[in-house]
């Protein structure tokens, strides 16, 4: 990965999990005040994966924000910088309506591209460039648990493809509150244009075979976390994911593994 490319993905989509709103943990276990804002700052370190289905992993450390505001009753307004763990893109900012049975909300946010230096498997295929996305997102809480879609297309002309997610999330929390868990299954699936801009090929070099990649599912898989207040204002998370990629992903000669792993170490401090 190139330095740009590291510049651009910490100004933008800093990795700490607890994102709003497939991360409900961190607003769970706050310690609540009067107050109608939340303002955290923190820090990551991730190990991820180089390009989606890429063999190599990365080690990046990165900053982190929320800032939250409830301007009336279950209604936010929110600056996120934060990723969850397994997304292909961060939150950015938006708005937010958290009910008792529903949630809902639109957000801006950013997605990585790739670099051609990444694997050699990629030379020739020049570098996909990262994207801000826009989208929006529904579901239902039901006690305990949380069924989500999310839609979020890309902005940028080679970029503009479609993500839609679903996922069903179960929240763990202990007696006297200062740690909780949670585990999340997910499914996300492409249009034509991400499917051909992350996997697809179409000049055929040094024997690789050109590859026409069509709308379909991405990836599916579980992750889950634990995260941890401590003394009112130090928050502590580690988070862990598998996905096991698709066969119209893995059918592409640029994927070198049949799943993405990732795993995040999180610190933030509640002001």
């Amino acid at each position: 990965m190139n330095l740009n490319r590291l510049s651009m993905m910490a100004a933008s989509c800093a990795v700490l999990l607890g994102a709003l709103p497939a991360q409900a943990g961190y607003k769970e276990n706050l310690i609540q005040s009067d107050s109608k804002w939340d303002v955290m700052l923190g820090i990551t370190a991730a190990t991820i994966a180089e390009y989606p289905g890429a063999e190599d992993q990365e080690f990046i450390v990165l900053p982190a924000a929320v800032i939250d505001f409830e301007f009336r009753e279950k209604n936010h307004l929110f600056i996120n910088t934060l990723r969850d763990s397994g997304a292909e893109h961060m939150k950015g900012l938006g708005y937010e309506y958290n009910g008792d049975r529903i949630v809902w909300g639109v957000k801006s946010g950013w997605r990585s591209g790739r670099d051609e230096g990444d694997s050699e498997k990629l030379v020739g295929m020049g570098n996909l460039d990262s994207t801000f996305t826009a989208g929006f997102y529904g579901g239902f809480n039901f006690g305990p648990v949380r069924l989500l879609a999310e839609y979020d297309a890309g902005l940028d002309n080679n970029n503009d493809g479609v993500l839609t997610t679903f996922s069903a999330r179960y929240n763990m929390a202990s007696v006297d509150k200062p740690m909780s868990g949670y585990i999340m299954g997910k499914v996300v699936y492409g249009d034509d244009a991400y499917q051909d801009a992350y996997f697809g090929v179409d000049t055929p070099i040094a024997g690789r075979p050109t590859y026409e990649a069509e709308a379909g599912f991405v990836k599916f898989g579980v992750q889950g976390g634990v995260d941890y207040m401590l003394a009112d204002h130090h928050y502590f998370r580690l988070d862990a994911n598998y996905m096991s990629l698709s066969n119209d992903v893995t059918n592409s000669p640029i994927v070198e593994e049949n799943y993405d792993f990732g795993a995040y170490l999180s610190y933030g401090y509640k002001f």
